[in-house]
């Protein structure tokens, strides 16, 4: 019985390994998984977020009409003086970004913070991810960043750097955007990160946390958590897109 017991195991664990292999097989790549950009948003207001229907839609169903996601998950820790609204241009993104202000001074708070996660269904599968977005500082201070949730911490410093994981990657100035893309390795626990499109200037790095298993979400940040950061400050961000390549 035991020895039966164990082949049905196995067989199970055969099968469901190759029920998932045919589910990734499906999904066609490279998958737009987000494209999102504020040009349909309403000016002086915040970001309208996506409903979790839409992200259960594939969870459930594995139905990727949806794609790619156009809007955010999650806006969070907005108050009277940290604030997030769509505006006509800022800090020399001139096509509807999204807007962080805060006028306080710096706290161990957040704020304000915008979540975009990946649908798990996808996030468990994928291989290879491609992520990219445009991003500007409106004073030369230390406050906002992006979390490429376990993958890679880019942030911006009083110094005038641009550091990912500690590691600088550029030199910014207010108002002068920069394009930042994220090559993401899930197999080799890896990130390339490149800005503007300098391939002689890109830096390979291991994951902010190795252990993770998988890319699963984009965290972006007006106030830098721990109360590192200068006020008043402001960061914009537009035309966030991630791709699965694999």
């Amino acid at each position: 019985m035991k020895i039966m017991a164990k082949l049905i195991g196995l067989m199970i664990c055969i099968l469901t390994g190759c029920l998932l292999a045919a589910d990734a097989a499906d999904i066609k790549m490279p998958l737009v998984v987000w494209d999102v950009n504020f040009n349909d948003e309403a000016l002086d207001a915040p970001p309208r977020r996506i409903s979790k229907e839409q992200i259960e839609k594939f969870n459930t169903k594995g139905d990727l009409s949806w794609a790619p996601l156009r809007n955010i998950n999650q806006l969070s820790y907005v108050t009277r003086t940290r604030q997030a609204k769509v505006v006509q241009e800022a800090a020399g993104l001139k096509d509807k970004p999204l807007f962080f202000t805060f006028t306080e001074n710096a706290q161990p708070h957040y704020g304000p913070q915008v979540w975009l996660n990946v649908p798990w269904e996808l996030a468990a599968k994928a291989k290879k991810w491609n992520l990219s977005l445009d991003m500007a500082k409106g004073n030369v201070s230390i406050s906002g960043g992006v979390l490429v949730w376990d993958v890679v911490n880019i942030e911006f410093h009083e110094d005038g750097t641009v550091r990912a994981n500690g590691t600088q990657i550029a030199r910014y100035a207010a108002g002068k955007p920069l394009h930042i893309e994220c090559l993401i390795n899930v197999p080799e626990k890896t990130v390339k990160v490149t800005v503007d499109a300098d391939q002689s200037k890109s830096v390979a790095l291991p994951w902010w946390q190795p252990k993770a298993v998988n890319y699963s979400a984009l965290r972006l940040d007006g106030l830098l958590p721990g109360g590192h950061a200068e006020a008043p400050s402001s960061i914009a961000f537009d035309n966030i897109k991630l791709i699965m390549e694999e």
